[in-house]
């Protein structure tokens, strides 16, 4: 699989799955990363316990 092919999987994975949504790229730490668009996704409300 080819960098351009894992970066397509990913954005095709993220679409399918409405509680992920649609991603946003952005460098860290010279990497590639990947950010839901939609903010707080993976936390549990409001009763979850702050890291």
């Amino acid at each position: 699989m080819t960098p351009d092919e894992l970066k397509a999987l990913i954005h095709e994975v993220a679409a399918e799955r409405p509680e992920i949504g649609p991603l946003e790229e952005s460098l860290k730490w010279g990497e590639q990363s990947f950010t839901p668009a939609k903010r707080n996704i993976g936390q549990h409300g409001p009763d979850s316990a702050a890291p």
